[in-house]
């Protein structure tokens, strides 16, 4: 009867529950690695990867291109204004009216 005793705890308590604990153990570490750290933090890297893209693409392609080609071209506007149409224009039109007026 001892014997069968120590057997049985021996067997079953050390054995079944330290080995169902282990296994639940690492059944549930695995879990939380693959659903907290695998997929919750890819996910969150990813989602602020992509935020910080966007944010990226916005902030610098749009704004910054954008701003620096209206700036590029609001220059090249007002510098063909006033280089050909005032500048050339002019030139054309007191030379003509000067001529003109010499006969």
């Amino acid at each position: 009867m001892v014997d069968w005793m120590i057997d049985w705890m021996i067997d079953w308590m050390i054995d079944w529950m330290i080995d169902w604990m282990i296994d639940w153990m690492i059944d549930w570490m695995i879990d939380w690695m693959i659903d907290w750290m695998i997929d919750w933090m890819i996910d969150w890297m990813i989602d602020w990867m992509i935020d910080w893209m966007i944010d990226w693409m916005i902030d610098w392609m749009i704004d910054w291109m954008i701003d620096w080609m209206i700036d590029w071209m609001i220059d090249w506007m007002i510098d063909w204004m006033i280089d050909w149409m005032i500048d050339w224009m002019i030139d054309w039109m007191i030379d003509w009216m000067i001529d003109w007026m010499n006969g």
